[in-house]
């Protein structure tokens, strides 16, 4: 019984320790576009934690790319982004690998977008 508990208290295992590289792609509404294409890079080197994330807005067909890069951190499920400019994004690692957009306190938000596992990224 003991034991039992004792599992019950320590923290839930990283499901991203072991890569190096891991990468997510999507689809989100947009209100003056007909969407944003979303790629985000989660990488690991030297002991560095970086992302690189590309949101290209389409329009018509065409598409206008803005990249954001920065360090980013896991804890209790929840990524941070913290870009090189300031920016602050927040996501939930869903069980099953998406990436669901978050509020900066980690609440679910009522227009949330959602990333799909592309690489790298394990259950």
């Amino acid at each position: 019984m003991a034991l039992l508990l004792s599992a019950c208290g320590s923290p839930a295992p990283d499901p991203l320790a072991q890569a190096e590289r891991v990468e997510w792609q999507g689809m989100q509404q947009c209100a003056d576009c007909d969407a944003i294409d979303t790629v985000l890079v989660l990488s690991r080197m030297g002991g560095e934690q970086r992302f690189e994330m590309t949101e290209t807005y389409l329009l018509g067909g065409n598409g206008e790319p803005f990249a954001d890069a920065g360090a980013w951190q896991y804890q209790d499920a929840l990524i941070s982004l913290q870009g090189d400019g300031g920016s602050l994004r927040t996501y939930a690692l869903l069980g099953d690998g998406r990436l669901q957009s978050r509020g900066a306190d980690g609440r679910a938000q009522r227009m949330a977008h959602e990333l799909q596992p592309v690489a790298g990224v394990t259950q």
